[in-house]
């Protein structure tokens, strides 16, 4: 009896812990990717400020900025930046560089708004720490090859 009752714990564990197993691949595979919430990182990088930008720079300001990086980095996308095709051997994509930094402030005197680079440079270290937050950052991406496949060179047969 007591064999009987040991074996229907031991059915009753092994059943429990299929379960489990099934439910965090589960939980694993439907895990969210990052969201960028323009509003919340407008938010959240004004928080993150200097004082001495926060005082200056309005929650406007800082939204122009993000948006004219998205600008940025959408015309450097896989097309490329208008003067050279992005290859699987360019260099990276570095959101928040000194090119960036560049057309911010291109744009914003086009605007007529007044940003040095030390505002600019705040507002895309702040971008940053958002970011991280968010699960945004991680490891660099492996690049496509020319077909537009996967990693270079991967799903090609033999």
């Amino acid at each position: 009896m007591v064999a009987v009752f040991a074996l229907l714990a031991a059915f009753g564990l092994l059943v429990a812990a299929i379960l489990l197993l099934q439910e965090a691949r589960s939980m694993r595979s439907t895990a969210q990717e990052p969201i960028y919430v323009i509003e919340d990182a407008v938010r959240f990088i004004h928080q993150k400020l200097p004082a001495t930008q926060r005082e200056r720079l309005t929650l406007d300001d800082v939204r122009c900025m993000l948006e004219w990086q998205l600008q940025f980095v959408r015309q450097l996308g896989p097309a490329g930046n208008g003067t050279r095709a992005r290859t699987p051997t360019s260099e990276p994509l570095i959101i928040g560089g000194t090119q960036a930094a560049a057309f911010i402030m291109l744009r914003a005197e086009e605007g007529e708004r007044s940003f040095s680079f030390e505002d600019i440079h705040a507002v895309l270290d702040a971008e940053s720490h958002y970011l991280h937050r968010i699960g945004g950052i991680g490891r660099p991406v492996k690049p496509r090859d020319a077909g537009g496949r996967g990693p270079a060179g991967e799903g090609e047969e033999g």
